[in-house]
């Protein structure tokens, strides 16, 4: 990943072309995204436009797909099949912009220097769809387990007697498995998740190599307490954040990659681009009825989205 394409001279880039390196840039897909910013905040709200045809839709996923497909090193002769799993069933709805493509190479880098991944991000802006899209794009095998709230140990302690078996038969046939722990700073365990992550181990059995653990977690925002709710509250301190979390150990604060939320024009865009996914299943007789009205049901959307969290503020996620 570079900052500048300038920076990169025709031989140096003839090069890496031929090592089969992907090189990404920074500044110049930043300029795009804005641009693609600045056509939706002047064209989304407009009654002329126009939603390209399924065929486009599906051809543009694609293209995408084998950014992706590129920047995570997927061999040659997978990319047809994980292509096609990357548009199908559960992820067949899933927004891929070159955002998340950015990210998912970040994250790879990530577990590949064999570095804790550790997500923190509000609810809803994508952590778990965006773990799940990367390993199938990986090929890899996911095991998620949402914690939220409560005490893991026993449901990951089985985990322990396999340790060994696993770390036979990857002796044999070497696989990489990633352990997602979403909302792991909400269960009183979070003690024992520190161990898990940082340590690689559990309850002082090293996990093999080819387990690589990645977990979420839920920010810290305080939530806008009255005077009257801070005294009702006084005595339970978890009551001050919008979520109920724990504090997450100092090891652990060390390798926090802040996942964020949406802006206003990233959520307009996801907004228009689930529209456009949904114009597909459609009969060609509603479809052009559908580009009609397509402006207003977007305009409805955002404005809905607003208005709840304004209105509800802490509890709307």
């Amino acid at each position: 990943m570079i900052s500048n394409e300038n920076d990169v001279n025709d031989e140096e880039r003839e090069f890496l072309k031929n090592a089969k390196f992907v090189l990404l840039c920074w500044k110049e897909d930043m300029s795009k995204l804005q641009q693609l910013s600045a056509w939706i905040m002047v064209n989304i709200f407009s009654s002329k436009t126009k939603l390209p045809s399924n065929e486009a839709i599906i051809e543009e996923k694609k293209k995408r797909i084998k950014v992706l497909c590129r920047a995570v090193g997927v061999p040659e002769a997978k990319k047809d099949a994980i292509t096609k799993k990357l548009c199908e069933g559960e992820f067949e709805h899933y927004v891929l912009t070159y955002d998340n493509i950015l990210k998912m190479a970040a994250i790879l880098f990530n577990i590949r220097s064999n570095l804790p991944t550790v997500l923190m991000g509000e609810t809803g802006c994508g952590k778990t769809a965006l773990i799940r899209y990367l390993a199938c794009a990986t090929d890899t095998e996911l095991e998620a387990v949402d914690i939220h709230g409560e005490k893991c140990k026993e449901r990951l302690r089985p985990m322990e007697s396999t340790v060994e078996s696993k770390e036979n038969e990857f002796q044999r046939n070497p696989k990489e498995i990633w352990l997602f722990l979403d909302e792991f700073n909400t269960s009183p365990d979070i003690g024992w998740f520190n161990e898990l992550i940082c340590n690689r181990s559990l309850d002082g059995v090293k996990i093999p190599d080819e387990i690589k653990i990645l977990a979420a977690c839920n920010p810290y925002r305080k939530r806008k307490l009255s005077e009257q709710e801070k005294e009702w509250f006084s005595r339970d301190q978890l009551a001050q954040y919008a979520y109920r979390v724990l504090p997450l150990c100092e090891t652990v604060k060390v390798h926090l990659w802040q996942f964020g939320s949406l802006s206003e024009l990233d959520e307009r865009q996801y907004i228009f681009e689930m529209i456009k996914n949904r114009k597909k299943e459609l009969k060609k007789s509603l479809q052009i009825m559908f580009d009609n009205e397509v402006s207003g049901i977007v305009k409805q959307i955002c404005k809905s989205q607003t208005f709840l969290r304004t209105k509800l503020q802490d509890v709307a996620m």
